[in-house]
């Protein structure tokens, strides 16, 4: 239980550091937001550049996450 806080702080952590635009746009894809749903928030010329941003901002995140001295120990 403890181990999952403190993967979920060093999700919320690193997710703070990610572009305005990365941070809400994985919000909507964390919350199962639809892509064609996704493409007209945005402003999004296609659902192709919406999977696209968020392969991006996830990938971000990612290395964010594995960078941290935390990640180690808190993989498990």
């Amino acid at each position: 239980l403890i181990v999952a806080q403190e993967r979920w702080e060093l999700f919320e952590e690193k997710m703070e550091l990610l572009s305005p635009n990365c941070k809400e746009l994985l919000k909507a894809y964390f919350a199962k937001i639809p892509y064609h749903e996704i493409v007209k928030q945005f402003q999004y010329s296609s659902e192709n550049v919406a999977f696209q941003r968020v392969f991006k901002c996830k990938k971000r995140l990612t290395d964010l996450i594995k960078r941290d001295t935390n990640y180690q120990k808190l993989k498990y």
